[in-house]
């Protein structure tokens, strides 16, 4: 073959040979993800005037500002451009900033500066995202306070005028501010969470979610936009051939290295009832291939369509695998085609540690007070009360044998529901805190849940019903609600609560 058939025939054929090494060109390499670290401009504010009135106050915000750089640099990667006291230092702090490419900028007013000199140093870095720290060195003001103290804390004032001025400008709408004392660890705990946050927004921006499927007709409440997702929330989503599954399915011999450890493992690791080897083989088999396809799109969320599309293809359910992708850290799994709802699991887990749950609205308890959560036999086993028990699938959908499904709950204690809602007016967050109670399971191989929440349950019922929720719901262990309504108003999405 000529160097150019064999060229145009690569170019035909669109995809890369995992095992030859080649990177696909239209899709964001692992090596090239965003890492969700942020490089974090710092600047503090003092006023040349206070110096000649006050000699004595300069060397004491300087002592203020040595501690909150220290405080900070341990935790994030700092760039600090020092004290801004003037108008040439305000412009000479955008500039080295600017130099270093930051990312974020955090304004640590120390005491008052006149909005002229900050807009100077923000003219140089437009559209920063930012964070304001108003902020004291005490937590109740002292008996005996003298002016020369409250200039060192009046920075508060001059933020709250600075504002004011980015709302007649029409800029800078999406600001964060941390309030609290700078010799108080609690405001730094604080503090990282907002950063956090913003660092996970970007993060967004770089993650790529699979589809294998669409979801069948009737579910309507999981259709969507890509383009709007893409724009709205941040991840790019695309579709994946269910032929490529079945290459790579078919691709593992009986003696793959993969397939021996993880049907040993998971011989060994659950409690198994009802499922032969014949069934764990082909559930372990599409592990190991689905394993193989999130690795050479390097997704970072998978949405299946369950229910008959990939049963009757390779005869198994997909449980045993989302569920391996989500023990091994890499890659979050769903059925049923629900992409907003792996998304929303995928900041659940990047803002907490752990990795969320997806349910469905079941029944309720009146006397509990609690809604009924029933998932499709998948989760991280590593969040379950208890050790997993290895089930025969309790819906069959065109395939022979007993299939596997995956029976257990959450652990209990404070969790969070969370998920998308689009509607004709755009999208928003659906968020709600709750507490998963500790009941025995029930037999029905599939997880669940029993989930108290703060509300009337009749009142929760009708009100989940008519607010036009998907019928899936994500939930977390802990509660991260705050910081979803802090990532809701950074994608300029309203939330709602019941």
């Amino acid at each position: 073959m000529s160097e150019k058939s064999k060229s145009d025939s690569i170019r035909s054929f669109m995809i890369s040979d995992p095992k030859s090494g080649e990177r696909f060109g239209d899709l964001v390499s692992g090596t090239c993800k965003d890492s969700g670290a942020l490089k974090i401009g710092l600047v503090h504010t003092g006023y040349f005037e206070y110096w000649l009135q006050y000699p004595e106050l300069k060397e004491i915000v300087l002592r203020d500002v040595r501690h909150l750089s220290g405080e900070l640099a341990q935790r994030h990667d700092i760039v600090d451009a020092g004290l801004v006291d003037t108008a040439d230092g305000a412009i000479e702090a955008g500039r080295l900033l600017k130099t270093a490419g930051i990312d974020l900028l955090v304004l640590a007013y120390r005491t008052y500066l006149p909005d002229s000199f900050m807009h100077g140093l923000l003219d140089l870095l437009p559209g920063i995202p930012l964070v304001f720290l108003a902020t004291q060195t005490h937590d109740t003001a002292p008996k005996g306070l003298d002016y020369c103290q409250i200039l060192r804390n009046s920075g508060y004032m001059s933020e709250i005028q600075i504002v004011a001025s980015f709302k007649k400008i029409g800029i800078y709408d999406r600001l964060e501010v941390v309030a609290g004392n700078i010799y108080d660890s609690g405001f730094y705990t604080r503090l990282d969470a907002v950063l956090d946050v913003l660092a996970l927004r970007r993060k967004l921006k770089f993650m790529t979610v699979g589809t294998i499927g669409n979801v069948f007709r009737g579910m309507f409440d999981f259709e969507f936009d890509r383009t709007k997702v893409k724009g709205g929330i941040g991840p790019e989503v695309i579709g994946i051939s269910l032929s490529l599954l079945e290459q790579e399915f078919h691709a593992v011999e009986p003696g793959d290295k993969r397939l021996k450890e993880l049907t040993a493992f998971v011989k060994s690791a659950y409690r198994v009832s009802g499922v032969g080897d014949g069934d764990i083989g082909k559930a372990c088999r599409l592990a190991v291939a689905l394993e193989r396809i999130c690795k050479r799109f390097s997704l970072d969320g998978i949405a299946l369509l369950g229910q008959h599309f990939v049963e009757k293809t390779f005869g198994t359910q997909p449980f045993l695998a989302i569920n391996e992708l989500q023990r091994a850290d890499k890659c979050v799994g769903v059925t049923e085609g629900d992409v907003l709802g792996v998304i929303m699991m995928a900041i659940m887990k990047n803002l907490t540690g752990h990795s969320a749950w997806q349910f469905e609205y079941s029944e309720f308890d009146v006397g509990r007070n609690a809604i009924v959560l029933l998932g499709h036999g998948h989760c991280d086993p590593r969040e379950s009360a208890e050790t997993l028990e290895l089930t025969p699938a309790c819906e069959h959908w065109g395939h022979e044998g007993a299939g596997v499904s995956f029976e257990g709950m959450p652990k209990p204690g404070v969790c969070t529901l969370a998920h998308f809602i689009e509607d004709k007016n755009g999208w928003r967050m659906f968020i709600c805190v709750g507490e998963v109670l500790p009941t025995e399971p029930l037999k029905i191989n599939e997880i669940h849940a029993y989930v108290k929440v703060n509300t009337p349950i009749l009142t929760f019922v009708e009100e989940i019903v008519k607010a036009g929720l998907p019928h899936h719901i994500c939930l977390v262990r802990g509660d991260c609600s705050d910081r979803l309504k802090k990532l809701a108003e950074q994608l300029g999405m309203p939330w709602m609560t019941v």
